[in-house]
């Protein structure tokens, strides 16, 4: 009787399981594998007539149901597969899903389980995002002189936190500053909107004062500048009324020319005339332009000539005798004649100057 009662249950779980297989082939999602038909068959060798020992492989819910055999000949590892059933697909449904809630950190989901119970893959679907803490709490603000504090605690999940706020800076809305003078120590003073806090440099180390205020309008000249020289002077502190010798720096302006030029270059085709009055101390000069210039080209004429010999070069001297206003430019232009070298007949005697050519010994013998 035992017996029997255990054939009938296993009869029931296999037509359990085949039930539930047909259902996922019906209803299931496809992850088949693709580039597959049923019958297909796939080698790995070319040895047709060696395959056995073969061996099914069951359907999953993303495998093929197959066939594969051995290839039997020696030294060769080659299979033949054979697909017989496509895969059944995952089946999610709600039968076998679990909820969760979402929480102030994690989203709220269903997580489905495959019904097949040799797969048992999972999904997750998103109900609900998560909705963050809801915290509350009191804030003790900080200031510029003490820092803040914030106590947190969420109303629905119960974290709790705290934080330290810094302080924060200040807010100077008086800014006065003060240079120092010789007799004074500079400073620096702000103060603070929010707290009152009073800053003032002065304090600083070591103490810094400013510069006499000199009474420049006021100086006494003891020794006057001038162009090549620097000047002396008594002046007088506007503060602490305290007297200096200063030097006055040299004006390289402050030349001494005299009443009357002391020259004038006339006027010629390429300068203008001037009258020219030097410095009585440095010699730095000074023209007034008196006339125009000519005007180039020149007109140049022969004023002499010194011709030139066989071997010594010649003098060709021109004078310019362009005349505008009664001013003649008279610019001299010298010119350099060239020596034209002697100029031999057959018996070796210059021409021109008759001059004879030295005859060395290899021209008496001929060589």
């Amino acid at each position: 009787m035992n017996k029997q009662i255990i054939i009938i249950f296993v009869i029931v779980f296999v037509l359990c399981i085949l039930g539930i297989m047909m259902l996922n082939q019906s209803h299931g999602s496809s992850e088949a594998i693709a580039g597959h038909y049923a019958g297909q068959v796939e080698e790995t060798c070319d040895h047709n007539d060696f395959f056995g020992g073969s061996y099914s492989v069951g359907r999953t819910c993303v495998e093929w149901g197959r066939t594969i055999e051995k290839c039997l000949r020696p030294g060769c590892n080659g299979v033949r597969i054979t697909y017989r059933k496509e895969p059944g697909g995952h089946l999610f449904g709600s039968i076998n899903s679990t909820e969760h809630a979402a929480t102030c950190t994690e989203d709220g989901y269903i997580e489905y389980k495959c019904t097949n119970i040799f797969c048992g893959k999972t999904k997750k679907d998103i109900t609900q995002k998560a909705f963050g803490h809801d915290f509350d709490g009191v804030d003790k603000e900080a200031t510029c002189i003490t820092t803040g504090m914030r106590q947190k605690v969420c109303k629905t999940c119960g974290t709790t936190y705290g934080e330290t706020m810094p302080k924060c800076d200040h807010d100077w809305d008086y800014d006065y500053w003060f240079d120092g003078d010789c007799k004074t120590q500079g400073f620096h003073c702000i103060r603070c909107s929010k707290c009152g806090f009073t800053y003032n440099e002065r304090y600083s180390m070591p103490p810094v004062y400013g510069d006499h205020v000199w009474d420049e309008d006021n100086m006494i000249v003891v020794k006057e500048e001038t162009c090549i020289s620097a000047g002396t002077g008594k002046i007088k502190c506007k503060v602490c009324g305290r007297e200096d010798t200063i030097e006055i720096p040299k004006d390289e302006e402050k030349h001494d020319y005299p009443d009357k030029p002391d020259g004038h270059h006339n006027p010629n085709c390429e300068d203008m005339g001037y009258d020219y009055y030097n410095c009585k101390r440095c010699g730095d000069q000074k023209i007034f332009t008196t006339e125009v210039d000519f005007g180039l080209p020149h007109t140049f004429v022969e004023e002499s000539r010194t011709e030139p010999t066989c071997t010594t070069d010649g003098l060709l001297v021109e004078r310019c005798n362009k005349t505008n206003e009664g001013f003649e430019c008279g610019k001299i232009q010298e010119t350099v004649l060239k020596a034209p070298g002697h100029k031999f007949n057959k018996d070796d005697v210059c021409t021109v100057c008759g001059y004879e050519k030295d005859l060395d010994m290899a021209d008496i013998l001929g060589e």
